[in-house]
């Protein structure tokens, strides 16, 4: 399959593939240079889910994902350590720098990186939250 896109404004794209079996691969290839600029397998296991959604199913950070955009405090800090785990690129980074309020940085996040670096990602940030929103997290867990 072949995809054109010729505005370069966005700087990330969703790609939806429904039911698929295997493993797969990616490249995004330069219509200028015609030499490959990205290539990415994509395995099964991250990105295959259940189509019926509950909490069961969902990752901690989806499943709160409300309360983390309301609630999360420390977007910088937690942004810097996703950048230094290359979970974000440094325009990712200031993309969602560049947003006005830190509810509007966490969307931002969530919509792009987060949702594009799939289950490792997530666990990544998961993992920061606990480190610099641990009262956050013990909330959202009931503790």
């Amino acid at each position: 399959m072949k995809l054109r896109y010729d505005n370069t404004t966005p700087n990330f794209f969703e790609v939806f593939i429904e039911d698929a079996d295997i493993d797969f691969g990616m490249k995004l290839i330069s219509d200028v240079e015609g030499e490959i600029v990205w290539d990415h397998t994509i395995r099964k296991a991250d990105y295959r889910h259940k189509t019926t959604q509950n909490s069961q199913n969902l990752h901690f950070v989806d499943l709160h994902r409300t309360d983390v955009i309301q609630r999360v405090c420390q977007v910088k800090p937690i942004l810097d350590k996703i950048l230094a785990k290359r979970v974000i690129t440094d325009e990712g980074y200031s993309t969602v720098m560049a947003k006005r309020t830190t509810q509007d940085q966490m969307r931002a996040l969530y919509m792009g990186p987060l949702k594009a670096s799939g289950i490792r990602a997530k666990n990544i940030f998961y993992e920061i939250l606990k480190e610099l929103e641990p009262l956050l997290i013990k909330d959202l867990k009931g503790e």
